[in-house]
């Protein structure tokens, strides 16, 4: 858990800090044309104000003072934020968290509300100590979730799915009788629509009864089979259940299937890039350009140069125009230089010009000039 929880966090912080970078953009590699300097990136971290401690959640009975010291080590050991781009430094402040007895977590989680002010740390207390509440009483410690993310945005919607995938693994029965309670009342989640809940309790349904997990699916409308599907995707992370998926998928409709498979390697690729690599590559040629047309982002996000190569390998040549233009739309986002001198080394050509067309697009707001050069490049 705590493994999945650091990593977790260090590619959503990549993800946001990435995105959010600032500074000017490199120009086409054609003749006459020149990358400029590097890019320099920055983030901000906003801290909130002081709450008041919960109250109602459990027993207040127990000597509280040694809870107040591990929240307080673990404080000091996340520092200001940087601890989300720093898995061994999360992991040492943690794991203490993860010996508390069941008491101990409610203090924990009053210790944590009274002190805690940055909103970054504060959901990944409440991640880690909701999980382990969720292990002897899933409704009450989705119900504190509920509560604490309100207006929290993706942390607070982080800290509801820790408790549901707990939950689910525990008591697959009571958390989906939940989610219909919630459902059928009109509730509205942290991120939307209450069906985002399924990918937490479908992950750990796959994870207890797979037979089950997929006969459910199939009563669900379209919209709610798409959430459930991320959350069998995101569960693959695991190798046993990866393994399992792989061998019940050959009996699957052709249609779920493929929504299954796409959904495993995207996540498989993030966890293990080389190993998604080489299954991809043991399946029929048809087979595998429509996989991985459909499912590139988690090879950008493990290993852009190395993705890159991968798909353009693997891509059908009247597919490459498009295919050019994803990977380039998913790594000029982030690191422009590097995306500018990968595009620069494939043959120039009219099948570039969608990925020009997306980096014109990607670097627009940044620097206007840069991509005004982009755009004049397009054949």
């Amino acid at each position: 858990v705590l493994l999945a929880l650091a990593w977790s966090a260090s590619v959503a912080a990549a993800y946001f800090i990435g995105a959010s970078n600032e500074g000017p953009a490199p120009t086409p590699r054609t003749a006459g044309h020149r990358s400029s300097d590097t890019l320099e990136s920055s983030s901000e971290t906003k801290a909130g104000g002081p709450k008041r401690a919960p109250s109602g959640y459990g027993a207040q009975d127990v000597d509280s003072s040694d809870v107040k010291a591990v929240i307080a080590r673990a404080r000091a050991e996340m520092g200001s934020g940087g601890f989300l781009m720093n898995p061994r430094s999360m992991l040492k402040a943690l794991a203490p968290l993860a010996d508390l007895t069941p008491e101990e977590v409610q203090k924990a989680l009053a210790e944590v509300e009274a002190s805690v002010r940055e909103p970054q740390q504060k959901m990944m207390f409440y991640s880690l100590l909701l999980s382990q509440w969720a292990e002897t009483d899933g409704r009450a410690a989705m119900t504190y979730a509920q509560e604490k993310s309100k207006d929290q945005g993706p942390m607070g919607m982080g800290a509801t799915m820790w408790v549901l995938g707990t939950w689910a693994r525990r008591e697959p029965e009571e958390a989906w009788r939940w989610y219909q309670e919630v459902r059928d009342s009109g509730e509205r989640g942290p991120m939307g629509g209450v069906e985002n809940y399924l990918s937490s309790i479908f992950s750990g349904l796959i994870a207890t009864d797979m037979d089950s997990a997929f006969a459910r699916l199939q009563t669900l409308p379209d919209h709610e089979r798409q959430a459930a599907l991320r959350g069998i995707g995101m569960s693959s992370m695991d190798p046993g259940i990866r393994k399992a998926l792989l061998a019940r998928a050959p009996g699957l409709e052709p249609e779920l299937r493929q929504t299954v498979y796409n959904n495993l390697i995207n996540n498989w690729a993030m966890s293990d890039v080389d190993g998604a690599m080489q299954w991809a590559e043991s399946l029929p040629e048809e087979e595998r350009t429509s996989l991985l047309r459909n499912s590139s982002f988690g090879f950008m996000i493990a290993n852009r140069k190395k993705g890159a190569q991968f798909l353009i390998k693997n891509t059908a040549d009247k597919d490459r125009p498009t295919t050019y233009s994803t990977i380039v739309s998913q790594w000029a986002g982030r690191d422009p230089h590097r995306a500018a001198e990968w595009l620069g080394k494939q043959p120039q050509g009219p099948e570039l010009d969608g990925a020009r067309r997306s980096f014109a697009v990607s670097v627009m707001q940044r620097d206007p000039a840069a991509a005004f050069d982009w755009a004049k490049s397009i054949s």
